[in-house]
């Protein structure tokens, strides 16, 4: 196992033990990225799980979920169902992860095939990179070989700058050297982590931002009136919906209509409250239309044809062998 380095990234893990953060200190605080705390098992959800995502990502971090893993409960499959129902709407910048920490009575073999099976059952459901967190301990008592392919968060708490090693791992890409760590914007301790600058590019896909008037309130409903109906109802006017008043804060019967289109059309759930998968979904479909608006546009010349016959034939061939739509001009 390679020794913590200074080129490489400092990221923290919360969960809604850590309270209240204020993030805008924690990004400038040197920390490049968070895990969150999003599932336990297949019926929790963290109960900060939202508002340490949406705050995160306002503030510029990097971020990835976790899923703490109950194997002495539950089939993997249905832990995978249930982290996926909880975050299949949010944009991660980082993979997945799975932590497993109990149930060593279960023994090294039932351990793996569990992991294994939570970890591939993931990735062939959302095509997300994923990655496994265990301890040092754990992992080289209960993690064989088969787990080998997937990426090691390795927590171990040790003022050597080499975590223990394993039969299964030479390398981690992340390693949780403390749980009492201290960062600005956050009260008490916090696990502090060290990560290789390749974890940052598993996930091929440009960071996203959510937009500041939507932090502090998780569901937009009839009757709201706030700047975050305003921005969303600019969203929904560049999608081409219209509202009588225009985009004025006030969430009202045309804004409540608008919605539960929006949401129809993209297969949410139509029931007209405005929550985080409805404002990704905006923001991704406004950003799409952006870039049709911006694309640039080409015209393609094959020539000058001494009659129309010819030109026809040409233009018939380019479809046949490319696909390509050629328009015939008179000059």
């Amino acid at each position: 196992m390679q020794a913590r380095s200074a080129t490489n990234y400092k990221v923290i893990d919360v969960s809604h033990h850590n309270g209240n953060i204020e993030w805008r200190k924690v990004a400038l605080d040197g920390v490049r990225g968070v895990y969150i705390k999003a599932t336990e098992g297949r019926t929790y959800t963290d109960p900060k799980f939202l508002i340490n995502y949406k705050s995160a990502k306002s503030a510029g971090l990097r971020v990835g979920f976790y899923h703490f893993a109950r194997p002495d409960n539950n089939r993997p499959a249905d832990e995978v169902n249930h982290f996926i129902n909880v975050t299949q709407s949010l944009e991660a910048d980082l993979p997945y992860s799975l932590d497993l920490e109990v149930a060593a009575d279960l023994g090294a073999d039932r351990l793996t095939d569990f992991a294994y099976e939570w970890l591939m059952g993931l990735v062939n459901k959302t095509g997300h990179p994923v990655m496994i967190y265990a301890s040092a301990g754990y992992a080289r008592s209960y993690l064989k070989s088969k787990l080998g392919q997937f990426p090691l968060w390795v927590a171990h708490y040790t003022t050597e700058r080499t975590p223990m090693a394993n039969h299964t791992w030479d390398q981690w890409h992340m390693f949780q050297y403390t749980s009492s760590g201290k960062v600005n914007g956050i009260s008490g301790n916090v696990d502090i982590n060290e990560a290789i600058p390749e974890l940052f590019e598993l996930v091929s896909k440009p960071v996203t931002q959510v937009e500041a008037a939507f932090i502090g309130q998780s569901v937009y409903k009839l009757g709201d009136k706030s700047d975050g109906v305003k921005q969303i109802q600019q969203k929904l006017m560049e999608l081409g919906y219209e509202l009588n008043g225009g985009a004025d804060g006030n969430f009202g019967s045309f804004t409540l209509k608008a919605v539960m289109h929006f949401q129809f059309k993209h297969d949410l759930i139509a029931d007209g409250l405005v929550g985080p998968a409805t404002i990704f979904k905006l923001n991704e479909e406004a950003g799409r239309l952006d870039s049709t608006k911006n694309a640039k546009k080409y015209r393609l010349r094959t020539g000058t044809f001494s009659d129309r016959a010819t030109a026809e034939r040409m233009a018939a061939e380019l479809k046949q062998r490319y696909g390509w739509l050629v328009y015939i001009d008179e000059e």
